[in-house]
């Protein structure tokens, strides 16, 4: 993982610009990088209307309500290919607050096709009121990489060190865009198979409105070059 970014997409309209520049911590993107975007929305699929990605993009977490509260979360990914700066997404919707996006940089990675998503539970699904369990996934391929992302909507005050995970290694939390806070943390499998589950805690009680899950990400396969046969 190279850096990670933020963006804030207030108020209402029906299309809106995503641009990985803005804010950004970390390396910038660069050419052949995968940028992992989260998006979150106030409110449920009946006030928020589902978002139209722009060409290119790969949806790998369906958008949709987090249990029964009243945020909505996915996960898109794209390849940047040489002289992209902005992306053009649409979306109808009448939460004043709007969206709130994140974006993480991944080097080095296989393509989408091969990447490893694992389900990504509600924290009424799994979890505690101060907690929330993104389950296990199975790598197929050495040197993959565990990304495990939490998203939660609360009003509440959260610091980076008050939110904690196991298993996996800390990479940055995001609080205050629109309510919604992001959590993101990374672990390097040198052998292939099982990451563990992470349990992502919270200073704060909540009932719902949270969600955790992990994406096995393989590396790109090494070049096999064939040598012609040589006849002595």
């Amino acid at each position: 993982m190279t850096g990670y970014t933020t963006e804030d997409i207030s108020g209402t309209g029906s299309t809106f610009t995503i641009d990985p520049s803005v804010n950004q911590v970390g390396s910038a993107v660069a050419d052949g990088d995968w940028i992992v975007l989260t998006l979150s929305s106030a409110g449920d699929l009946s006030t928020t209307h589902q978002p139209t990605a722009g060409a290119g993009w790969t949806n790998l977490v369906p958008f949709n309500t987090v249990g029964t509260g009243t945020t909505t979360f996915g996960v898109w990914t794209h390849q940047r290919a040489s002289g992209e700066t902005t992306y053009t997404w649409n979306q109808t919707t009448i939460e004043a607050n709007g969206l709130g996006i994140r974006m993480v940089f991944i080097s080095g990675a296989d393509d989408v096709a091969n990447w490893i998503i694992g389900t990504f539970q509600d924290r009424e699904t799994s979890g505690t009121t101060v907690t929330t369990i993104a389950p296990s996934v199975t790598t197929t391929a050495d040197d993959s990489l565990g990304l495990c992302i939490a998203e939660e909507r609360t009003l509440a005050s959260e610091t980076d060190p008050q939110v904690t995970c196991d298993n996996f290694t800390k990479q940055f939390f995001d609080e205050g865009i629109n309510d919604h806070t992001i959590f993101v943390a990374t672990k390097a499998l040198t052998t292939a198979g099982s990451t563990g589950s992470v349990t992502v805690t919270y200073p704060n009680s909540h009932a719902k409105n949270g969600i955790a899950g992990i994406i096995g990400i393989p590396p790109v396969p090494p070049v096999t070059i064939a040598l012609p046969w040589v006849y002595l």
